[in-house]
């Protein structure tokens, strides 16, 4: 016995958003719509689809532009690139290697990002000094935002020289 159930499906696109099934290693995700003001560049590292779906989705309509990877070797090779990072948000566990290698590498860039190690377990590691924020998981959103918020604004606060005093 066949049954029919009525209804519609309908999909929407929008430009630059990650869709589950791609696997690309790492792809650049941006809002076409974001205010020029807001130009800080988040690498989101999980080796889940669905969460890297999510978040980037997620930050990208908060106005962040978002590079999204799949691996520690995706996101090491993006650390080298010379676009500069503001922040990389990676999982502990990656197929490959541990986010704490991911945040080793980027501590050898110039301009350092700020690094949040996303992880469900309980760590106690020496390595953690290389990370800035431990989040626990789930990530709950608007403590995400809160805090790139706060470090945002404290990192445009270190980088602004004071004006020469006269005396």
């Amino acid at each position: 016995m066949k049954v029919a159930i009525g209804g519609s499906l309908a999909v929407r696109s929008i430009l630059g958003v990650e869709r589950p099934g791609e696997r690309s290693g790492s792809k650049a995700v941006t809002n076409p719509n974001r205010s020029a003001s807001r130009d800080v560049r988040i690498l989101l590292v999980d080796d889940s689809e669905a969460i890297r779906f999510a978040l980037s989705r997620y930050l990208e309509s908060h106005g962040y532009t978002i590079v999204v990877a799949d691996s520690a070797a995706a996101a090491i090779a993006e650390i080298h690139r010379e676009a500069p990072l503001d922040f990389i948000l990676t999982d502990f566990l990656l197929p490959d290697a541990d986010g704490l290698a991911v945040a080793l590498a980027a501590r050898n860039r110039k301009i350092r990002p700020c690094i949040y190690l996303i992880t469900g377990w309980d760590l106690e590691d020496d390595r953690l000094e290389s990370v800035d924020r431990v989040l626990p998981k789930p990530v709950v959103p608007g403590e995400l935002l809160r805090f790139l918020a706060e470090d945002s604004a404290a990192r445009s606060a270190a980088s602004v020289d004071p004006e020469p005093r006269d005396e």
